[in-house]
């Protein structure tokens, strides 16, 4: 018997692994794990390589940044500054925050390529109370509450189309966003292939979304024509886009002319806490380092790569939007993408960019599930979560997770449940990050 047992550990040790010595220590992900005594998983189901390439980081990176943000929050940030001029400038300001921070966390990642993110790093230079009371907040508040925001912004831009008043059925659009909910954890229960495959797909119809509200702004520019009747000469080509705003001008409450320093700091402060929750989603990844093949080259490559792309993506859209809408709707709409498609295309062009950022709000959606299912599992290995909760590990340590479709994510149901929660009882007013 003890011959076959070190048979079997050689064999396991055989198991084609990435090069890495860039890494300069022992794979991560060369995990002996004890499947002596559940015979039920399969050695080669639980003892898997990395398998995230470049693209698939990317992906996710791009994936979870362009979200419901881009689509929900430039009328949260219109609101709180003087003029259009000024939301373009807050909107680069937080774009460069986001890739500060992002590097930083790509640095990180290479350095302890460890599942958990960030709970891993404040367990390293902290101990584990921090690192278990940011995982207690990431799990109880942070995760649900944005699962339950993305999935009610879709209930809303689907909700938009089918009753276009501007009072909506409260239990209508909470009944679609629980279901919405359920279905992507579902496709994550069933299948993690099945969800990488959908974030790589959804990730050409969030591109393709950004892409057709810019392309929809040329032809306005070329023509000089809002499209409105009524106002055939468009705020972009006839206002100011620094000047300061009236009272009601552009439906604007505020008389920025008349406000005290610390009243138009607070303002702007708030419009860059908005554009940075727009911006944000890109420390996810980190919670899925070891499941990448090389995370000490392809994590800064997608940082670099991702977030460039992303901030030049908002700026344009944001440029797109206050040159084809008028500027008083651009504080107004909550869901402006439709109001963009109502107004270049007509009814049709308002359903193409409801299913179109329907379908945003769905990638970061398996996004948030999928990252959330890894850190419950990681947080129970480390002992801050009941030990059920955890995956198969070699020391109690916080390991890559067992590929069992029936294991990565249903342990992560606590945050899926609390998100329903946070859906029935919560406002329902979704266009804030608060």
């Amino acid at each position: 018997m003890p011959s076959e047992n070190r048979n079997h550990e050689n064999e396991e040790f055989d198991i084609d692994e990435p090069d890495a010595s860039l890494l300069n220590h022992e794979p991560p992900s060369m995990i002996q794990l004890e499947v002596e005594n559940d015979a039920s998983i399969h050695p080669q189901q639980v003892l898997r390589p990395p398998h995230l390439t470049f693209l698939n980081v990317f992906a996710l990176i791009v994936g979870m940044i362009i979200g419901s943000g881009i689509f929900a929050t430039p009328s949260r940030v219109d609101i709180n500054v003087p003029s259009p001029g000024v939301a373009i400038i807050i909107w680069i300001v937080a774009g460069l925050f986001a890739w500060t921070g992002a590097v930083s966390f790509a640095e990180l990642g290479a350095a302890i390529p460890k599942n958990g993110g960030m709970q891993e790093y404040l367990s390293y230079i902290y101990g584990d109370f921090l690192a278990s009371t940011m995982s207690w907040t990431w799990l109880i508040i942070i995760k649900p509450s944005s699962m339950a925001i993305i999935s009610i912004i879709f209930a809303e831009y689907w909700t938009s189309i089918l009753i276009p008043s501007i009072s909506k059925p409260v239990v209508l659009v909470k009944l679609l966003a629980l279901t919405t909910v359920g279905c992507v954890l579902l496709v994550n229960c069933v299948s993690i292939r099945s969800s990488k495959g959908l974030t790589n797909t959804l990730l050409y119809s969030k591109l393709s979304t950004v892409a057709l509200i810019i392309i929809l702004a040329i032809p306005v520019l070329l023509f000089s024509s809002s499209g409105d009747v009524s106002d055939p000469t468009p705020d972009w080509k006839s206002k100011n886009w620094f000047e300061n705003r009236r009272k009601d001008e552009d439906g604007s409450s505020i008389e920025w002319s008349s406000l005290s320093n610390w009243s138009l700091l607070g303002h702007l402060t708030t419009a860059l806490y908005t554009a940075l929750w727009a911006c944000g989603g890109w420390d996810n990844v980190n919670l899925i380092v070891a499941e990448m093949r090389d995370p000490f080259r392809d994590l800064p490559r997608a940082v670099h790569t991702a977030i460039p792309t992303v901030t030049t993506c908002f700026v344009l859209a944001n440029l797109a939007y206050y040159i084809i809408l008028p500027w008083k709707v651009v504080q107004a709409s909550d869901a402006i993408a439709v109001a963009v498609g109502r107004q270049s295309l007509g009814t049709a062009g308002a359903l193409i960019f409801a299913i179109l950022v329907s379908a945003s709000c769905l990638g970061v959606l398996n996004i948030d599930i999928y990252t959330t299912g890894i850190l419950t599992v990681t947080s129970a290995q480390r002992g801050y979560l009941p030990m059920f909760l955890a995956g198969p590990s070699e020391d109690g340590r916080s390991t890559r997770i067992t590929q069992n479709p029936q294991r990565a994510q249903p342990v992560g149901m606590m945050g899926h449940i609390k998100s329903i929660v946070i859906q029935l009882f919560k406002s329902n007013k979704s266009n804030s990050p608060m």
